[in-house]
């Protein structure tokens, strides 16, 4: 039993003596000040709302436009297009199917042309002699008004009828005659039309439809390619914007026409500006019943790089102040009430009192009191 209580006596001393070997071991550490010199910048402060988002490409597809063998392409994905640029040459696989073809269309077009010609050239001769017809018997009729007396009523009743009925032929073979005019134009411009598809198909190539950066190219040369294939997308470069998902509980400080800064991966520090273009009336539910919404930005100057997808930072501007003199806010003590910061001299250093203004929680403008290019003093102890 004696035993039994001297161990406790013991257990009890040495956890009775850890404060004061704490104490004392507290007090023999160094204190040591820590001393950094910044200095006084123009930059600009902004207060952000973050989001995750991607860089979308508008495009459009360009299509084959034949059948036949791609034999060679002339620019690769990642490649500046402009609109009309050759893009790849494609080899007719059946040029002497096509060639007959083209004989008995030529052969037919030819007939059809010459058919109408006729046909015209007989109706210009009907026109002319109705019209020549009705001349002669508005000369008989004028002649008849005049000299009453020397023509009966029912000759003169007649000559009336007469001269209505080559009026109305006139009219018909006029209107005939403008309808053999447009059959023949249809005829030509159709013509003109198929023997221009068979130059081209003579020597079938693919254009770009618009300017833009070639996003793929979906045919290897030497395969087959239909002429509704989808030959190649182009991406319309003028027009990128980042598709962004932003939380309920942040689209409070969102809205269109808000300025935007983005970052993507591929550089991530190199800033873009952008605008706030759209944002969709209907939430998205996930699984676990969070609520987003989509968001499009604008991206508003060009990019150093481009890539469909590529994942970025969209920073929503909530506030900002530009160009202004800032410092950390660690720089800035508060004494009596006043703002004062410690600042380098010539014989050391000396404290001034400063007046701030907006502040992004990290940094600090500076209304009066410090100018760009001054060194400030920041003291921070540490044991």
């Amino acid at each position: 039993m004696k035993k039994k209580i001297i161990y406790i006596v013991l257990i009890i001393a040495v956890i009775s003596s850890y404060p004061l070997y704490n104490y004392f071991s507290v007090a023999e550490e160094e204190v040591v000040e820590k001393t950094t010199e910044v200095k006084v910048k123009n930059g600009d402060l902004r207060i952000t709302q973050l989001a995750d988002g991607n860089l979308i490409i508008p495009s459009v597809d360009v299509l084959a436009g034949y059948d036949g063998i791609l034999e060679e392409v002339f620019f690769k994905p990642g490649d500046i297009v402009e609109e009309g640029d050759l893009l790849a040459q494609i080899s007719n696989n059946d040029l002497d199917a096509l060639m007959r073809e083209w004989k008995e269309d030529e052969v037919k077009y030819s007939s059809d042309l010459l058919d109408v010609e006729n046909n015209i050239s007989e109706k210009n001769i009907a026109v002319q002699k109705f019209e020549n017809d009705f001349e002669n018997e508005e000369k008989l009729l004028v002649l008849m008004n005049e000299y009453p007396d020397m023509y009966s009523v029912n000759e003169k009743r007649n000559q009336e009828i007469l001269l209505n009925e080559i009026s109305s032929d006139l009219t018909f073979a006029k209107k005939q005659l403008n309808n053999l005019y447009s059959e023949y134009n249809v005829l030509k411009d159709t013509y003109a039309a198929l023997n221009e598809d068979y130059e081209m198909a003579m020597d079938m190539k693919i254009y770009a439809n618009q300017p833009g950066m070639i996003l793929s190219i979906n045919t290897e040369i030497g395969s087959e390619v239909n002429k509704n294939n989808v030959f190649a997308t182009i991406g319309n470069m003028d027009q990128t914007y980042v598709l962004s998902e932003v939380s309920e509980l942040d689209m409070g400080l969102i809205e269109e026409g808000q300025k935007a800064i983005l970052n993507f991966e591929i550089d991530f520090g190199e800033e873009y500006l952008g605008t706030v273009d759209y944002i969709s009336p209907k939430g998205k539910i996930d699984n676990n019943g969070i609520v987003t919404y989509e968001t499009k930005i604008m991206v508003d100057e060009p990019l150093d790089k481009v890539l469909d997808g590529l994942s970025g930072l969209v920073e929503f501007v909530i506030k900002e102040k530009t160009d202004v003199v800032i410092i950390p806010n660690s720089a800035v003590k508060i004494v009596d009430g006043k703002q004062q910061v410690e600042v380098k001299t010539e014989n050391g250093s000396e404290i001034r009192e400063i007046v701030t203004g907006f502040t992004d929680g990290i940094s600090t403008e500076v209304i009066t009191g410090l100018a760009e290019g001054e060194i400030l003093f920041i003291r921070t102890i540490s044991r």
